[in-house]
C-alpha cells in the first residue's frame, strides 16, 4: 500500500440541533420600527442577527431605554442558532396582567399566531415591578389553561422585576403549576443603564430551557455554567456586594420558589438554582421539567390518537363493545409514539383502555389513561467522610 496521510473529517464546532420543544415566545416592551416591526403584531426571528436586521440593535435599546435586544441576545446566548423565537411588542408602561389577559392580551395573540408551536413563553416589562399580590401569576396560569384547552400549552416565565426580599410572595404556596418567576440577572447588563438596574434575565433562562430536553432541570450542573461574570438579583444587588444575601437568605428565596443564579464554593461560574413553578412540592408539576414532560407526552398521544378519529373499527359481537384487538392496537400505537420520541426523557409509559366501552353514542368519547414514569433528578446529595483502618473488605 502506498504511504499516505488519511484525513478524517469530524464535527468540531459543537453545533447543537434545534429542538422543537425549544421554540419560544417573548412579550416585551418595544417601540415600533417603520415598515419593520409594529406594536401588538407578532413576528418570528431565528437568530440575533435576524432581529438586528429588523433594527432591533443594542443602540435601539439604549435610545429607547428598553431591553428588547438584550432579551433576544440573552435567549440566543443559550438557545441554538436557528431556534424560532416568536416576539410581540407592547407599549411601554403596559401592565403585565394586561399582556397576559385571556381576553385580548399580547401573550394570547402571540400563542394564537404561533398555532401551538411555542412551548416556552417569557413575559417581560420595563416598568411593572414584582409584588406580593399574585395577580401576575394568576393571570399567567389562566392563560396557560386557555392555551392548553386549545392544544397550545406553553410554560410561562415571568420577569420578577425589582424583587423585594422583605416582602416577597411565596410562590410555593400557590397553585400555578405552569408559571415560574425569574429574579436573577447579569450584573453587567444591570449596570449599563439606570433603567436596567432591576431587570431579570428571564430570556436567558428561557434560552437554557430551549437548549435542553424537556425532562432536564435547568439547574443541572453538568450542563455548564451561564456565561456571565457576575450575577445579581433584580433588586439591584450583585453577588460581589458586601451586603449581598448569605446562604441562609438565598436558601429562603429558593424555598419560596424563585429562580436565580447561584454559585458553588470551589467551583467557577454561575448556575441556575432550580426550575420551580409557582406550586407546592406536592404538585405533580411543581417544576418546569415535570410540566414540560407531561405536556409533550400528552401532545404526542393526542397526535397519534387523532389518526384513529372517525375510523370504523371492529365491535365484539358478543358484548357490543369495542373489540379487544382494537383496544390493543390503539394502546400500542400511542405507547410507541410517546416512547419513540421521548425515550431519553421518560422512564416508561403505559396506555390503558377499558374495553368495556360502547361506541354507539358518538357524543361519548373513548376514554383512555396514559401513565408516565418520569425521570428523576438528584437535587441533594450527602457524603459520609471518615477514617478507616483499612480499605479491604475482609
Amino acid at each position: 500500500m502506498l504511504s499516505n496521510v488519511t484525513i478524517v473529517r469530524q464535527q468540531g464546532l459543537g453545533k447543537t440541533a434545534v429542538r422543537q420543544d425549544g421554540i419560544a415566545g417573548l412579550v416585551a416592551d418595544g417601540v415600533a420600527l417603520t415598515n419593520k416591526v409594529a406594536l401588538e403584531t407578532p413576528f418570528v426571528v431565528t437568530s440575533l442577527s435576524e432581529a438586528e436586521s429588523l433594527g432591533i440593535t443594542e443602540q435601539y435599546d439604549k435610545t429607547n431605554k428598553l431591553l428588547l435586544w438584550h432579551h433576544i441576545s440573552d435567549f440566543y446566548a443559550e438557545a441554538p442558532r436557528g431556534t424560532s423565537l416568536y416576539v410581540i411588542l407592547v407599549a411601554k408602561q403596559t401592565e403585565m396582567v394586561d399582556s397576559l389577559a385571556v381576553s385580548e392580551g399580547a401573550a394570547k395573540k402571540l400563542l394564537s399566531y404561533a398555532k401551538g408551536a411555542v412551548k416556552l413563553l417569557a413575559v417581560t416589562s420595563m416598568s411593572d415591578d414584582w409584588d406580593a399580590a399574585g395577580d401576575k401569576v394568576t393571570a399567567a396560569q389562566a392563560l396557560y389553561e386557555w392555551a392548553s384547552a386549545r392544544n397550545k400549552p406553553a410554560q410561562i416565565l415571568l420577569e420578577g422585576r425589582k424583587f423585594t426580599y422583605d416582602a416577597y410572595l411565596k410562590l410555593r404556596t400557590l397553585t400555578a403549576n405552569r408559571v415560574s418567576v425569574v429574579i436573577g440577572h447579569d450584573a453587567a447588563v444591570a449596570a449599563e443603564d439606570a433603567a436596567y438596574a432591576n431587570y431579570a434575565a428571564v430570556a436567558r433562562f428561557m434560552g437554557r430551557l430551549a437548549a435542553i430536553s424537556v425532562s432536564r432541570d435547568a439547574g443541572r450542573v453538568r450542563t455548564g455554567a451561564v456565561n456571565i461574570a457576575t450575577a445579581g438579583l433584580s433588586d439591584g444587588k450583585k453577588a460581589t456586594d458586601p451586603d449581598y444575601y448569605d446562604d441562609d437568605q438565598l436558601s429562603a428565596i429558593d424555598s419560596a420558589g424563585y429562580i436565580f443564579l447561584r454559585s458553588f464554593d470551589g467551583m467557577a461560574g454561575w448556575f441556575w438554582n432550580a426550575d420551580y413553578t409557582a406550586a407546592p412540592s406536592t404538585d405533580d408539576c411543581d417544576t418546569i421539567r415535570m410540566g414540560r414532560t407531561l405536556d409533550k407526552a400528552a401532545d404526542l398521544a393526542r397526535l397519534k390518537a387523532m389518526e384513529w378519529l372517525r375510523d370504523d373499527v371492529e365491535i365484539d359481537a358478543s358484548t357490543g363493545e369495542i373489540a379487544p384487538e382494537v383496544v390493543r392496537s390503539i394502546q400500542a400505537d400511542i405507547e410507541t409514539a410517546v416512547l419513540t420520541q421521548m425515550s431519553e426523557e421518560i422512564s416508561g409509559v403505559a396506555c390503558t383502555i377499558d374495553p368495556a366501552q360502547s361506541l354507539w353514542n358518538v357524543d361519548k368519547p373513548l376514554v383512555m389513561d396514559l401513565a408516565i414514569v418520569a425521570r428523576g433528578v438528584i437535587a441533594h446529595m450527602k457524603i459520609n467522610v471518615y477514617y478507616t483502618n483499612s480499605l479491604s473488605d475482609d
